[in-house]
């Protein structure tokens, strides 16, 4: 599967949308650029390393404007929530 043409991508939005999805009782943000591209190549999915956030991406994913991409800010970092794990 290939990625759709470079002058068939969509202007990228100044900032990607910013999400959130509630997992058990901790809440998680993400970043996804270019929904409107779903179905029509990869998506991908970027996570950051210990000690940083998903902003950390945005100079690679600005080189893919032709990719419906998602960046996650761990359990923690970022905008997303810290919560103690419950054993």
């Amino acid at each position: 599967m290939s990625l759709p043409s470079p002058e068939a991508a969509p202007q990228a939005p100044a900032e990607p949308a910013l999400h959130r999805v509630k997992l058990d009782e901790c809440e998680l943000a993400y970043y996804e650029r270019h929904p409107e591209l779903e179905g029509r190549g990869p998506m991908l999915f970027f996570v950051h390393a210990t000690g940083f956030h998903a902003r950390v991406w945005d100079q690679i994913i600005a080189r893919l404007p032709t990719a419906h991409s998602v960046a996650l800010h761990q359990r923690g970092h970022g905008r997303s929530e810290s919560q103690p794990i419950l054993h």
